[in-house]
């Protein structure tokens, strides 16, 4: 019991969250984690967290996302690279097609599906993790 207060306190010193899931992790310290560089020792990949919207977003009222990687993705602006990449896991209640042709033809950044969703998408969550977000 001591080492838990020990350490829960040396976390509030340093100016770091304790230690939690993702899921009961707020966004603002996922973001203050992950611009420190320590989000590997925070979560592993495959950590969830569920995003609520206000209102239904393709027929959903909440989204799960997972960790997909650390350190792994370039930023758009090629400042370097992202602290976590998150990915969507079957988010939505309605399906929609990447495109007319139903492949990946064009990739994501020249589908039709890709202003749809992230006009809906992106307003909802910027709130709790536009620290997080990157648009690409």
């Amino acid at each position: 019991m001591m080492a838990q207060r020990r350490r829960m306190l040396m976390h509030v010193e340093s100016g770091f969250p304790a230690k939690n899931t993702l899921e009961n992790t707020a966004w603002k310290d996922i973001a203050l984690v992950a611009a420190a560089g320590r989000a590997a020792e925070y979560w592993a990949v495959g950590d969830k967290k569920t995003i609520a919207f206000s209102s239904a977003v393709f027929g959903s009222l909440a989204i799960e996302v997972k960790i997909l990687g650390f350190d792994y993705d370039d930023l758009a602006d090629g400042s370097g690279k992202a602290p976590i990449s998150f990915g969507m896991v079957d988010s939505f209640a309605q399906r929609k097609a990447m495109n007319a042709t139903m492949t990946n033809a064009g990739g994501w950044g020249g589908c039709t599906l890709r202003p749809t969703l992230i006009a809906p998408y992106f307003p909802p969550l910027k709130p709790r993790s536009a620290a997080m977000l990157s648009r690409r």
